[in-house]
C-alpha cells in the first residue's frame, strides 16, 4: 500500500498491546468498558481469581477504518499475510513409534486458520460513502472495485485486471439491448435510508435520471437497498418516496409471490443462485420458499426475547 494512501485513509496495525496499554493507563482507564462494549477489546474472567483478562479483538491485523469527517466510525481488520500452508507429509516416511511420546505428539492441537477479515459487531456502514456522496456518478463507469467492497479493494490487484472489475457502461448498454437483461435502479449510493425518506427520494432521483440519460430507459424499475421490511429498510414512507421519483414499481427482498392485490411498491422477489435448478426455481415460483425468511425472523425474535 502506498504510504500516501495509508496516511490519508488512516490505515493502521494492531499489535495487540498498544491499545490495551493506553486503556490501562490513567488517560484511558475509564474508556476500557467502552472499548469492551464496542467489541474492540474482548473480556474474559480468569478462573483462578475471578478478575478479568483482556485481549485486543484485532490483534495482529491491518486496520482499515471507515472515515466520516476525518474520524473513524467503524473498521475491519485483515490478516497481515495469508496463513502458511500445512506441512507436507512424506508418504514414504516410516510410521512413528508407539508409546507415551507418540501419543502426546499426536494429541498436539492443530491451529485453525484465522479468518482473513474481522469486523466489529453491529450494523455495518456503507464503506467509502463519504467519498462519493453528492457526486453525480457515484459508481457508474468505475474501473476499480466499489468503495464499499472491502474484499475487492484488498484482493483485486492479486488477479488479472479483467477478472475482477465492475461492468463498464458499454457492457451494460449491450446487455440492455439484448432484451435478456433489465437495467434497473438500486439508488445512487446504496446507503441505509431507514427513517430518511427525503434522502431516499433525492438519492433515487439521481439514480433514475442517470439510467434514463445513459441507457434511454423511461420506465425505470427499482429495488430497495437491503430490502427487508422487518428490519425497517422498507416502510410506507420509503415506498411513497420511491413513488415520488417516477419509478414504476419497487421490489423488496421478501420471498413473497405477487398477486393482483399486492402494492407495486412493496413487491417481493426471489433470488436466483448458481446452485439453483429447474426444480428449485419452480419451487420458488410456486411459493414454497416463502417460509424460510419468516422462520429466520421468528428465530431471531425468539433469541432477542431471551436476552437479559
Amino acid at each position: 500500500v502506498p504510504e500516501e494512501v495509508a496516511r490519508t485513509q488512516r490505515l493502521g496495525y494492531a499489535d495487540g498491546h498498544a491499545l490495551l496499554g493506553w486503556l490501562r493507563g490513567e488517560s484511558g482507564a475509564e474508556l476500557l468498558p467502552v472499548a469492551v462494549e464496542l467489541g474492540l477489546v474482548l473480556e474474559r474472567p480468569r478462573a483462578e481469581d475471578g478478575t478479568s483478562d483482556y485481549r485486543e479483538f484485532f490483534q495482529d491485523r491491518l486496520i482499515v477504518p471507515e472515515l466520516r469527517q476525518g474520524r473513524p466510525i467503524w473498521c475491519i481488520g485483515r490478516t497481515v499475510e495469508d496463513e502458511a500452508p500445512p506441512p507436507v507429509v512424506n508418504p514414504g516416511a516410516s510410521a512413528p513409534a508407539a508409546g507415551p511420546a507418540a501419543a502426546a505428539s499426536s494429541a498436539t492441537p492443530v491451529r485453525r486458520p484465522r479468518p482473513k477479515y474481522l469486523s466489529l459487531p453491529g450494523e455495518k456502514p456503507v464503506m467509502g460513502l463519504e467519498h462519493v456522496s453528492g457526486r453525480r456518478a457515484a459508481f457508474l463507469g468505475q474501473q476499480r472495485p466499489f468503495p464499499f467492497d472491502s474484499w475487492g479493494i484488498a484482493n483485486a490487484d492479486a488477479v488479472p485486471a479483467d477478472a475482477y472489475r465492475p461492468l463498464a457502461v458499454a457492457q451494460c448498454r449491450e446487455m440492455s439491448r439484448s432484451g435478456l437483461v433489465e437495467i434497473a435502479a438500486h439508488t445512487h449510493t446504496h446507503a441505509d435510508f431507514r427513517g430518511r425518506p427525503d434522502a431516499l427520494r433525492d438519492d433515487l432521483q439521481t439514480c433514475v435520471e442517470a439510467i434514463r440519460s445513459q441507457f434511454g430507459i423511461e420506465r425505470v424499475t427499482f429495488a430497495f437497498p437491503f430490502g427487508r421490511k422487518a428490519l425497517g429498510y422498507v416502510d410506507e414512507e420509503l415506498m411513497q418516496a420511491a413513488r415520488d421519483t417516477g419509478v414504476v414499481c419497487a421490489l423488496t427482498t421478501e420471498a413473497e409471490l405477487v398477486d393482483v392485490k399486492s402494492d407495486p411498491f412493496g413487491w417481493g422477489r426471489f433470488n436466483a443462485y448458481s446452485w439453483d435448478t429447474a426444480s428449485t426455481l419452480a419451487a420458488k415460483l410456486g411459493g414454497w420458499y416463502g417460509w424460510a425468511p419468516r422462520l429466520q425472523e421468528r428465530l431471531a425474535g425468539a433469541i432477542r426475547g431471551r436476552r437479559p
